[in-house]
């Protein structure tokens, strides 16, 4: 109701030029509306009269307001009557007014037209106060004139309301077309000014409509186009009623836009212009497109006329369309020239040859691609040029061929920088695969491998294959390339890097450079790497060699002899100067050949010559002692030059060989021996060497069938072998192993299968043993036929097999005898007896069944079996359905069923039922207890059929007696059992109530002990507490009074630098220059105290929380600090030992849920133990003196939400023995009188069973002890 009279209000608006008083009111006087003529009539302005309410203003009213209110709604019609209305001065003013009742939604309200009563005379103010509520008709007759008139505008006013009321819906149904239009639309009256829009319009520029409401509609265009844009819109809509444009616009926000404006004119039905209508689109996007599409096209216009490539495009006739410059200039035409023309007229030489391809890509509308093509310009003849072409088609929309487009390049450049290229690159991969122990490599800007060669490549593992083409991140492992990447970016940069870098086990020397192109452009870069590891050891083993110089010449198990040019001695080693029977002093300076006998001199003389043409020798030579003895040596000597080459004297190493000499010859004397009993022994003895073989004894030949040694002389031994050994391998390749392994080893013995030459096998044991004859070493191969001794080991094996199986069978039933002394538990003994038989006899399952006849129904009970693994399993319980079959008559007649082949058993019932389970074998043998359990043993055979044996039989009885004996045992041995252990646990709980009382009882009586302390320590605290409060708080005055003292003394000391003699003589004997110093110090030593006294104090507070019971959330560390506070006596050091370090570890702890006091306790438990155990450390005589005592505390969050406190020492450690009953109550290990063994226990409880936790030690005898305590961050609640 209240929008729609709004609205009214707002339509009433065209009602203001109306000399009529016209007004809108609700039925309770409340103004809507009132134009001004109305409020002219009481002498108040439109705004005053809407503030009034009109029952107020009526003194003679036409119809009463409750009245008025009380009329039928039939009856609320229009009419006209006399009144009065009351003026802002306080008169009265005669009006006609005319009243009409209109509903809204429900809602009631009066149309009030007056008009001021001119000719008023006095006399008629009777007839206008005496007027009935009801129209006056006396007063109507008086004014006739008038209403007739009045009635005339009511008509006209009720044509406006009519109109209004249209104008109203039309306005509402334009608002609703307008807000469901996706376009900003903008409606504007006659003069441009807007009337309304729609929130498109609003979304698009911003404004608020209070903002844009009645603006000119120029407000939206750019500031410096709005004369000229305004201009040209209004000349469009004045020639053709509408105007549509593509501008520029503006958002409030001063962001420009591309916009699409299209003004309508709006007409009335009598034609005249009324307004005008817009809708605006934003095109800011497709204006942007349109741009980049310019862009594009003149950025492609240029391409296509300045790219180095050809480009046309054929009709579906195949005429040219458009060619550009390169292309037109391979035709030496111009492009206009090509234009309309066909190939055919252009080229007329090559258009019979592409004519059919270019017909064939518009058929097929199948491009082709980079087809190379080679051929001479028919107008430049001579010249050949290579070309590429790509021919594509071009469809319509439709799909449809309707022309083809060309891209052809001239590769004819390419063609020959190509062939210049590969000549290039084959010198230049034939010069660095030259280069040796080096690799050359090239790189381009991407540090991707363009060119790889050298002779180093494969000793690293690389090829070109593997790196031509690729990254080095694609090639190396990523920690090299991080390595080397800095000199590949220092290359493409332009600088030459020279670095060493190892790869594998090679050290290499690297050279990075760039590359440059003929436009001096760095393209890529070049590597060149050198392999200096030789190098590189070589100067290491140099510097080496320079400081071991003389440590390995004086050390050397070799002789060194240095002559110069004239074979004098310039030095030799200690070791060459014992050789020779001299000093090394005597030596210097000493003829070569004073060491030689004649024939020796000779020798050197001629050596020495050699020497001096640079030639190096090595070999055998006597020398003379200075006591005349031989001694043979081997020379190894060297020449040495100067810096210009020419011979200066030689060097030679010198090894004693006099030992070897001599055993050369006893060597020469044994080797006639070893030929006579090489040929006289009965062993075959065969002479080998790489060649196969050389040489064999007599009794080789014998042993092989053979007539000569000409048969064997040259093979090899693996020829006289069958083709494969008994291991599978192939005999000649094995023969050539065995002798590689006795060259290696010295000697080598193994079994082998020899053939004879006619064909026959014979094992035989071949031991190979490497000898040297002369100066080559060969093997003595020796064979022994072993034919005789494997019958005799074959005989044994057997022997023992059956002496085995025997003895297995004893074993088993020892076995099963042990298990039943060991256990008398039945289900023990059952398993083990099934387990053992199987284990022995191999059957796929071995079972024990009990049979209950008693229950119902009878079942038979398989509780053990021992099977394969892939095989199922028999457990469990079966129901016999038929008691009388024949499985039960069996077990019942205590008959062994022995079933070797189910297929042909003659029981049809048994062999069905083996033959149900997949069985192929049985073996059941019952057991009968004397208790009258029945029972039996069942071995099963499903994968193939087998023949029990007598002996597995017999094995079987045996076991079964020895099982029902352990049955019978069992069973009594049960019952014993179960009686015993029903006095056991009486007694046991007997035992564990009387402990847990005494338990409790001491605890109690620890625990009142620990209340009663906490009581009194928190006394002595709070007496404590009150004297140092105040000595701390009267503190500070003294500081300050202090302080002002020494200052003013200070300040009488400037003011009287010269006092009297009496005030000097008082200075010097009350030593005021030193009060001066000492006093500050007292008070703050005096400060120092009472903070002592007061941190004492709080921790015996926070100690005293001993006989707290209330959990609370605590801080875990505070506890601690408090413990060792009260125990800082007992850490100091004293007289017998040194301070003992407290080492702590806090971690960050939250609040942790607990009992304070109770864990105070164990704090102060543990950590007093800690201190015990370091003093009785240092009380020890073989403690070490100056070791460190130390008590580390470390905490932690773990986890599993729990927090864990560590106490460590550095004590003497406990045995096993005690940590097994450390928490044992009333155990200590103190001396009488120090300890009462339940300090641990109690701690033990506190963490374990009040918190919920873990109190573990972990100690290792002789290096301390540590105590973990852990609980949880929150208790649970029961």
């Amino acid at each position: 109701m209240q929008s729609q009279l709004g609205e009214e209000r707002s339509n009433s608006k065209l009602l203001e030029p109306s000399p009529l008083g016209l007004a809108l009111c609700r039925t309770d006087g409340t103004f809507l509306d009132v134009n001004p003529a109305f409020a002219n009539i009481i002498g108040r302005t439109v705004v005053e009269t809407l503030n009034l309410n009109y029952w107020e203003i009526v003194q003679t009213q036409c119809t009463a307001r409750d009245k008025y209110l009380e009329i039928p709604t039939k009856n609320r019609c229009a009419g006209t009557c006399a009144a009065a209305y009351k003026h802002k001065n306080n008169h009265l003013v005669p009006v006609r007014v005319s009243e009409r009742a209109i509903e809204t939604d429900g809602e009631w309200a009066i149309w009030l037209s007056a008009e001021q009563v001119v000719n008023w005379e006095p006399e008629n103010s009777e007839l206008l106060e005496s007027a009935p509520p009801h129209c006056n008709c006396h007063l109507e007759k008086l004014l006739e004139n008038q209403n007739t008139e009045l009635a005339k505008t009511h008509e006209l006013l009720q044509e406006k309301i009519a109109e209004l009321e249209l104008a109203k819906s039309q306005l509402q149904l334009q608002n609703q077309i307008l807000e469901q239009i996706r376009e900003a639309v903008i409606c504007t009256d006659a003069g441009g000014s807007i009337t309304s829009w729609n929130k498109q319009a609003q979304r698009l520029y911003g404004y608020e409509n209070s903002e844009v409401i009645g603006q000119n509609i120029a407000l939206l265009y750019l500031q410096e186009q709005r004369e000229l844009l305004s201009i040209l819109v209004a000349q469009q809509l004045e020639e053709t009623g509408e105007s549509d444009l593509e501008i520029t616009m503006q958002r409030k926000s001063g962001e420009n836009f591309y916009s699409h404006l299209s003004l309508s004119l709006l007409k009335d039905v009598r034609g005249e212009i009324i307004g005008s209508v817009g809708c605006i689109r934003d095109i800011s996007d497709r204006k942007k497109i349109e741009q980049e599409l310019a862009q594009r096209q003149a950025l492609f216009d240029s391409f296509l006329q300045e790219a180095p490539a050809g480009f046309c495009i054929f009709d579906s006739q195949l005429r040219y369309v458009q060619i550009n410059q390169f292309l037109a200039e391979i035709n030496s035409l111009s492009p206009a020239e090509h234009i309309g023309k066909t190939l055919r007229e252009i080229l007329p030489e090559i258009a019979p040859m592409v004519e059919p391809l270019y017909e064939q890509i518009l058929r097929t509308k199948q491009p082709l691609i980079n087809m190379e093509m080679s051929a001479e310009n028919p107008r430049n003849p001579g010249i050949m040029r290579h070309m590429t072409a790509s021919y594509f088609p071009l469809l319509d929309k439709d799909g449809e061929a309707i022309g083809m487009g060309a891209l052809v390049i001239d590769i004819s450049d390419r063609k020959q920088a190509e062939a210049a290229l590969q000549k290039s690159e084959q010198l230049y991969r034939t010069m660095a695969s030259n280069i040796p122990n080096s690799a050359v490599m090239l790189f381009d800007r991407e540090m991707r491998f363009t060119l790889v060669e050298g002779t180093e490549l494969a000793g690293v593992g690389l090829s070109k294959e593997l790196m031509e083409g690729k990254t080095i991140w694609e090639v190396f492992q990523p920690d090299f390339c991080a390595a080397v990447e800095p000199n590949y970016l220092a290359a493409l940069a332009g600088e030459t890097v020279v670095t060493e870098f190892t790869y594998g086990d090679r050290i290499y020397l690297a050279y990075t450079l760039p590359v440059r192109n003929e436009r001096q452009e760095i393209t890529g870069g070049l590597l060149m790497t050198q392999n200096i590891t030789a190098r590189q050891l070589a100067e290491e083993a140099l510097r080496e060699s320079e400081e071991k110089y003389r440590c390995i010449v004086e050390t050397a198990d070799e002789g060194i002899w240095m002559i110069d040019a004239e074979g004098k001695t310039t030095f030799v080693n200690q070791k060459m100067a014992d050789m020779l029977g001299c000093t090394a002093e005597d030596a210097i300076g000493q003829s070569l050949f004073a060491f030689m006998d004649a024939e020796g001199i000779a020798i050197a003389q001629a050596n020495l010559n050699r020497r001096s043409q640079g030639i190096r020798e090595q070999h055998d030579f006597k020398f003379l002692r200075r006591d005349g003895s031989e001694l043979w040596a081997m020379l190894s000597t060297n020449p040495l030059p100067d810096k210009e080459g020419r011979y200066i004297g030689a060097l030679a190493m010198v090894a004693d060989i006099t030992d070897r000499k001599q055993t050369e010859a006893a060597l020469q004397q044994s080797e006639a021996k070893f030929r006579l009993l090489y040929e006289s022994t009965s062993l075959a003895v065969l002479m080998l060497d790489e060649n196969g073989i050389r040489n064999v004894n007599n009794a080789t030949i014998e042993l092989f069938g053979a007539t000569s040694q000409g048969q064997f002389v040259g093979k090899n031994p693996g020829e006289f072998s069958p083709p494969f050994q008994p291991n599978g391998r192939d005999s000649l390749s094995m023969a050539n192993e065995m002798m590689a392994i006795a060259f290696e080893c010295g000697n080598h013995r193994f079994d082998w299968v020899h053939q004879r030459l006619d064909g026959t096998n014979f094992p035989a044991e071949v031991v190979l043993t490497v000898i040297e004859v002369g100066n080559e070493s060969v093997i003595q191969a020796v064979v022994q036929d072993l034919t005789d001794r494997f019958l005799a080991e074959e005989t044994l094996v057997r022997s023992e097999q059956a002496l085995r199986q025997q003895a297995q069978r004893e074993q088993l039933l020892n076995q099963i005898a042990n298990q039943i002394r060991i256990s008398l538990d039945l289900d023990t003994i059952l398993a083990t007896a099934v387990q053992e038989i199987h284990n022995l006899m191999q059957p796929d399952w071995c079972i024990f069944t009990w049979y209950r006849p008693n229950s119902n129904p009878p079942v038979w009970n398989i509780v053990c079996e021992a099977k394969n693994v892939a095989l199922p399993s028999f457990l469990g319980t079966y129901v016999v359905e038929d008691t009388s079959s024949a499985g039960v008559e069996q077990i019942l007649r205590r008959e062994i069923l022995q079933v070797d082949d189910v297929s042909t058993f003659d029981n049809v019932e048994l062999r069905q039922a083996f033959q149900a389970i997949e069985v192929n074998s049985v073996l059941s043998l019952p057991i009968h207890t004397a208790s009258g359990d029945i029972g039996a043993i069942t071995c099963y055979q499903a994968l193939y059929v087998r023949h029990w044996s007598d002996s597995e039989v017999e094995l079987m009885q045996a076991v079964i007696a020895q099982i029902a004996i352990a049955i019978d045992h069992a069973k009594l041995y049960t019952q014993t059992r179960t009686t015993a252990r029903l006095a056991q646990a009486q007694t046991q709980q007997l035992e564990q109530t009387l402990h847990q009382l005494q338990r409790t009882q001491t605890q109690l009586i620890q625990s009142e002990k620990m209340s009663s302390l906490g009581q009194l320590v928190a006394g002595v605290a709070h007496e404590i507490n009150n004297p140092v409060n105040f000595i701390y708080g009267n503190l500070s005055y003294v500081s300050e009074y202090t302080q002002n003292l020494l200052k003013m003394l200070q300040f009488y000391q400037r003011e009287y630098p010269e006092p009297s003699a009496a005030i000097l003589n008082a200075r010097e004997s009350l030593e005021i220059d030193y009060i001066f110093e000492d006093l500050p110090k007292i008070v703050t030593s005096m400060k120092v105290g009472a903070d002592r006294i007061r941190d004492i104090v709080l921790s015996l507070r926070t100690f005293s929380r001993l006989d707290e019971a209330e959990m609370k959330q605590v801080d875990i560390h505070e506890g601690i600090e408090s413990t060792l506070m009260i125990l800082q006596n007992r850490l100091k050091n004293k007289a017998d030992r040194p301070q003992i370090n407290i080492i702590k570890e806090y971690g960050n702890l939250p609040l942790v849920e607990c009992y304070p006091g109770q864990l105070n306790q164990v704090f102060m438990n543990l950590l007093s133990n800690a201190i015990d155990a370091l003093e009785m450390e240092t009380n020890k005589p073989e403690c070490k003196e100056g070791k460190d005592l130390a008590i580390r505390i470390r905490t932690e969050v773990t986890d599993n939400n729990c927090v864990m406190m560590r106490i460590a020492d550095t004590g003497p450690g406990m045995s096993e023995n005690v940590k097994r009953r450390l928490f044992d109550p009333f155990f200590t290990t103190k001396p009488i009188g120090k300890g009462t063994g339940l300090g641990l226990a109690i701690s033990h409880s506190i963490v374990v069973e009040k918190h919920g936790g873990e109190l573990t030690c972990n100690s290792v005898l002789g290096e301390g002890s540590e105590f973990a305590i852990e609980i949880p961050l929150r208790q649970k609640r029961n």
